[in-house]
């Protein structure tokens, strides 16, 4: 989990792990890509706001994360951007997007449809 706000990490965190996910959370790219890197098992999917700070956005970090990997980290873009644009180019990329505020049902059912396998 990927977001510059202290609460909603924690949040997400607590959210996240009462549904038996382990989670890692990061206020920065750099905080992120460190973990990832220290993570000893293959991370499922990698949540990120759009909005951070230093005028960077969660799609360049999302890139700049699965470009140290062997394998891309399916990722969940979370944002309160309702432009076209972004969701034309979420898609295109292959990310999920989700608009706040995020409804903990639906961003559990999103998650389930991310990491259940093609049938």
């Amino acid at each position: 989990m990927l977001d510059n706000d202290a609460a909603i990490c924690a949040g997400m965190r607590t959210l996240l792990e009462g549904w038996g996910c382990q989670v890692i959370t990061a206020l920065s790219e750099e905080d992120l890509a460190r973990q990832v890197d220290d993570y000893r098992a293959e991370a499922d999917l990698l949540i990120a706001d759009y909005h951070l700070d230093q005028q960077q956005n969660g799609i360049d970090a999302v890139a700049r994360i699965n470009a140290r990997r062997a394998l891309a980290i399916p990722a969940m873009m979370i944002t309160a951007n309702y432009s076209n644009e972004l969701k034309q180019q979420l898609r295109e990329l292959g990310h999920t997007l989700m608009h706040k505020p995020v409804r903990p049902m639906k961003l559990k059912t999103a998650i389930s449809h991310l990491l259940t396998p093609p049938v």
